[in-house]
């Protein structure tokens, strides 16, 4: 027998992420996007996904 899921999120489609391209990823690789305490460029933003993403 399956246990039920206690993660709600699981059994949910994945939220819309295609503003993460519009508006954090559009324009050039060393404009600063983020800052949490130091600046995060787009390029290495798009490096840090491409890590999570495997």
């Amino acid at each position: 027998m399956k246990a039920a899921s206690t993660n709600p999120r699981r059994d949910q489609a994945p939220p819309d992420s295609s503003w993460v391209d519009e508006v954090l990823l559009a324009g050039a690789g060393a404009g600063v996007c983020l800052d949490f305490g130091a600046p995060v460029t787009r390029a290495e933003l798009r490096r840090l996904v491409g890590e999570r993403q495997v």
